[in-house]
């Protein structure tokens, strides 16, 4: 696949949509760089606090390929933000260049909400739901890597971090990916553009320029994060419906306040399917960190003990931290790639050896990191 590269911004379209009474409509941008690629979407006008799977559709071997990015959710008033990262090698046993790869169908089951083509219309989309009409198969379907986005570090206290400030942080995945660029939003949902203007117009005008912008910027970040509280709520409900099928358990001798755990075995025939948040990322540590020769990862812990567990921190009610843990004893051996992606708590287990833990920001997606890590001194 060598150094292809491709930046692409694309409409998606109610076309085929399958679903009654609602007009859907978005947007997207695909940028490549080698075998690495980011994928950001907007969609407006669907499903209330639904969630839609991502596919990217393409040709190999004279058929057609089909692979499953990710996910992507609704709010409240049908609206719905992602954006993701993914490797063409972990696209399915076929590595096909990106340019074999042409279009892009969002569908809850076998519903198609929205489909669009990344360059021009080349048929395969109609060509994929006549096969899928047909009952004609496909290469399975993969979920390749979630986003996860730079690593922060806190404070250390008693039991987990509260307050991030930003440190350096080495690229993990998209280097090269992350430069400056402007993000053309065709068709772009006005309702931001509709508010500042109303809102001007009732401004005094003794307001100067520097002030106006300066609102605007308020109302932009008040409104982000008003998004990302609908975002986490909407995902800690779909984790907490799932979650309800595997073992609730206390896996740490300390009774650690505040915190819900469950424990998910290595061979469930769930564990491959990534419904967990940032799980990808996760299993996949070790892919990035080759050089570090045989260092343990979480692949290889999971597969050594057989499990891993996955927690929430709360807060007031409220869902702060979720995490990670990988099973493992406190030493150099077993210590997840020497701590460098964050795992770097640790405690001891009431009914195994004890647990490497990880925590991830809910709001931001950040990985947690504290001042003091526990380090291992063999």
């Amino acid at each position: 696949m060598g150094t292809s590269y491709m930046r692409k911004f694309f409409i998606l379209k109610d076309d085929h949509c399958m679903f009654l009474n609602i007009k859907p409509k978005g947007f997207g941008k695909i940028m490549v760089k080698g075998i690495k690629g980011e994928l950001e979407l907007n969609i407006e006008n669907c499903e209330t606090e639904e969630d839609y799977k991502i596919f990217l559709i393409g040709r190999g071997n004279q058929k057609i390929v089909s692979n499953l990015l990710g996910r992507i959710m609704t709010d409240e008033r049908g609206k719905g933000a992602a954006k993701l990262t993914f490797n063409l090698n972990s696209m399915g046993e076929e590595k096909i260049p990106i340019e074999k790869y042409s279009g892009i169908i969002l569908k809850r089951g076998e519903n198609i909400l929205l489909t669009g083509y990344i360059v021009k219309d080349d048929g395969i989309i109609n060509q994929y739901i006549r096969n899928s009409s047909h009952g004609k198969t496909f290469p399975q379907e993969r979920i390749v890597k979630e986003p996860i986005e730079k690593e922060d570090k806190v404070p250390e206290i008693s039991h987990i971090p509260e307050n991030q400030e930003n440190i350096p942080e080495p690229e993990q995945t998209l280097q090269g990916l992350h430069e400056e660029q402007e993000i053309v939003e065709e068709e772009k949902i006005q309702d931001v553009e509709n508010m500042v203007a109303d809102s001007e117009n009732q401004e005094s005008s003794d307001d100067t320029f520097e002030e106006q912008e300066m609102k605007y910027k308020e109302r932009q970040q008040d409104m982000e994060y008003i998004k990302r509280v609908n975002y986490k709520s909407q995902m800690t409900n779909y984790l907490l419906s799932i979650l309800r099928f595997f073992p609730n358990i206390k896996p740490f001798k300390l009774d650690l306040k505040g915190y819900e755990w469950w424990r998910i075995e290595s061979g469930d025939p769930d564990m491959h399917r990534g419904f967990l948040p940032f799980y990808n990322y996760i299993f996949n540590m070790g892919n990035e960190y080759d050089f570090m020769g045989d260092t343990p990862n979480c692949k290889s812990m999971m597969k050594k003990y057989g499990h891993y567990i996955f927690g929430m921190y709360k807060e007031s009610g409220e869902v702060k931290y979720y995490i990670y843990g990988i099973p493992g004893e406190f030493s150099a051996e077993e210590h997840p790639l020497r701590g460098v992606t964050g795992f770097n708590t640790w405690f001891e287990g009431e009914s195994a050896i004890g647990y490497w833990l990880i925590y991830i920001d809910p709001m931001t997606g950040h990985v947690i990191r504290l001042l003091n890590p526990m380090v291992p001194s063999n």
